[in-house]
């Protein structure tokens, strides 16, 4: 969980007050590593803001400054940007403080209803590559003006990506520059970020692990091919559903993106993503900026190509479906080849999906069999998707809830043989069966783990179980169809289902005895 001060500002900032004598808070909706993000009206024109304000005040230090002054310049640098794909700011200022000083300041920008990237890809699975299309035409155009104003936005992912609705279409919105790198440009901009190392004291890396260029892992000179590749990533996901770089260390996330071109051929495996956009993505990603589109727009221009006829408009603007009810909580998950060798329609479940015979689980349907030959793939189980998730090194960092909450589960020893589910919070609160929210909650045995934002409020519930011993199986029930995993490739697990809709995560020690503590 992000530390922030409550004692410094938050009664300033609670529902109903007002900043500026125009923008009244309605809610706290997230917060990130430098800022809280609240839901807020402007009552002066009658529409919904997005109000960010910067936390780190207390400790007066160099990190602390630099972030500060990111912070700033990213209010600074929107203001000069009118792509309609980029999130567009409408003010600016500073809280006062009880003692008459400037206080923290924060930015008002349009407020986005649609989600993130990552929740959309969580909750509805993959793309259509029509929708990625569009999606892509806009968020190049958003970027290459950027990059012509000197911007390079160096922390491009799904989270950073929004979605909000223009009458019956839904429309794409590059957000979040607040770790923007200013590079020399023709008009000097007001309240630019000073170099790290001069003012932190210290080179510091601004980066997500799962989404950075490799340049930009080791402090190596950026330019606006960082941001292609990490598009390239972003496109992965959206088309696929997987994260190509998982890992939340540096230096092995960076170690895999030096030979990265199987762990992309795998994501693209079952999906219906064309061998030449397959391509195009592997190129740019690659190790070296020299192998990548020269730029944003030139790599727009060849994704369109491969797809085929370019869409209409400059903006990314996309129809908004309308399902019938009984299917609007369906994820949509990308249809899976079936596997090679296979003879009945059993067996085409997905990837790593089978039937178990003689678990001796009675039913209208047999369990199915996930197998971890690849570890974080995700299977579509009717109205849910199953998700891998083994405890390497004792434990795994997983997001949930759409991508509104973060986790971070162990296997820590219990009576006996047993082992015993521990949660932390990562960016929120846990409870158990009800229980009073805190940092971290244990399961020995079934239960409801309860997620609350850090105002308190409710984000999502989830059922914890054991599962039931089968024939060296653990057989699981998931939304009324049985689930078996082999206890010889899945050690003590443990399911953790976040209900229709939604994801089911399979949790198990990543090898035979594992799930010891540290």
């Amino acid at each position: 969980m992000q530390d922030f001060d409550e004692s410094v500002y938050a009664a300033a900032l609670e529902p109903g007050d007002r900043i500026l004598d125009r923008y009244v808070i309605r809610e706290r909706i997230a917060n990130g590593g430098h800022s809280l993000v609240y839901r807020g009206d402007d009552e002066r024109l009658a529409r919904p803001v997005c109000i960010k304000l910067f936390h780190k005040l207390t400790e007066e230090t160099g990190v602390r400054r630099t972030s500060y002054e990111h912070f700033v310049q990213e209010a600074f640098a929107l203001s000069k940007l009118a792509h309609p794909n980029t999130l567009r700011i409408f003010d600016f200022g500073y809280l006062p403080l009880p003692d008459g000083e400037q206080g923290p300041p924060f930015q008002v920008s349009e407020y986005m209803s649609g989600g993130t990237l990552s929740a959309r890809v969580k909750v509805d699975g993959p793309f259509r590559l029509t929708d990625a299309r569009s999606i892509v035409v806009g968020l190049c155009g958003a970027l290459a003006e950027a990059h012509e104003n000197g911007l390079i936005h160096r922390d491009i992912k799904p989270k950073n990506i929004l979605f909000g609705h223009a009458g019956s279409e839904r429309v794409v919105k590059l957000a979040d520059f607040g770790i923007a790198k200013l590079l020399p440009a023709p008009h000097e901009l007001v309240n630019r970020a000073g170099d790290t190392v001069a003012v932190a004291g210290k080179n510091l890396l601004m980066f997500s692990p799962s989404w950075a260029s490799p340049e930009q892992m080791v402090g190596s000179k950026l330019g606006p091919l960082a941001d292609v590749y990490s598009l390239g990533l972003v496109i992965t996901f959206m088309l696929t559903g997987q994260v190509v770089f998982r890992s939340q260390d540096p230096q092995e996330s960076y170690r895999h993106r030096k030979k990265a071109e199987r762990r992309f051929r795998e994501a693209f495996d079952h999906t219906y993503v064309p061998v030449e956009l397959a391509d195009l993505l592997i190129r740019a990603c690659s190790f070296r900026p020299a192998g990548r589109p020269t730029d944003a727009r030139a790599f727009c221009d060849e994704f369109t190509r491969v797809c085929g006829d370019e869409p209409s408009g400059r903006s990314a603007r996309i129809p908004l479906p309308a399902p019938p009810p009984e299917a609007r909580t369906q994820p949509r998950a990308t249809p899976p080849r079936p596997p090679p060798g296979s003879r009945t329609r059993e067996s085409q479940r997905g990837p790593g999906v089978e039937t178990v015979a003689g678990s001796g689980v009675s039913g209208a349907m047999p369990p199915v069999r996930i197998s971890a030959i690849e570890g974080d793939r995700e299977h579509p189980l009717g109205d849910r998707i199953g998700r891998l998730v083994p405890l390497r090194s004792d434990t795994a960092d997983v997001d949930c809830a759409g991508g509104r909450a973060r986790l971070r589960l162990s296997l820590i020893p219990g009576a006996g043989d047993s082992r015993l589910l521990h949660v932390i919070g990562l960016d929120c609160f846990v409870a158990r069966d009800g229980g009073r929210p805190s940092p971290a909650v244990q399961f020995a045995r079934a239960g409801t783990l309860q997620i609350v934002n850090p105002a308190r409020k409710p984000l999502a519930e989830a059922s914890v179980s054991p599962g039931k011993p089968a024939a060296g199986h653990t057989i699981f029930d998931v939304g009324g169809r049985s689930v078996a995993l082999s206890l010889d490739d899945h050690p003590y697990p443990l399911a953790v289902d976040f209900g229709p809709g939604a994801e089911c995560l399979f949790v198990f020690a990543d090898k035979p005895g594992g799930g010891n503590a540290r």
